[in-house]
């Protein structure tokens, strides 16, 4: 199963005014996810991109370090558990889609 991954785009005014390294960097995750990538959230000042990929995480820094800008900072989080969230229904759909499920619990048995 790949890794999902999420990046926290965030700058001081709007994400227009660092339209070049976003589109920078979300090339970047285009091509390192082969194109499994969903917007999970867009304000005026900062954006959450969420993709899946295998490529290791070594190369993932390699690949994203000196993308951010004056104008943009961001943060890249790994993660295979959704906790709690409140998203509109497509990306919750993405994610669970993506997610390892649970095993349910084998039934327990009492001896007599």
């Amino acid at each position: 199963m790949k890794q999902i991954y999420l990046a926290l785009i965030t700058t001081d005014d709007s994400l227009t005014k660092a339209e070049k390294a976003i589109r920078e960097l979300s090339a970047e995750i285009k091509t390192a996810s082969a194109g499994d990538f969903k917007i999970g959230m867009k304000t005026q000042a900062s954006m959450l991109i969420l993709f899946t990929s295998d490529v290791p995480v070594k190369d993932l820094k390699a690949r994203m370090k000196g993308l951010a800008f004056r104008d943009m900072r961001f943060a890249l989080f790994a993660t295979d558990q959704l906790v709690a969230g409140f998203l509109d229904s497509h990306v919750l759909e993405w994610l669970a889609a993506r997610l390892p499920r649970e095993e349910p619990k084998a039934a327990s048995r009492t001896s007599r």
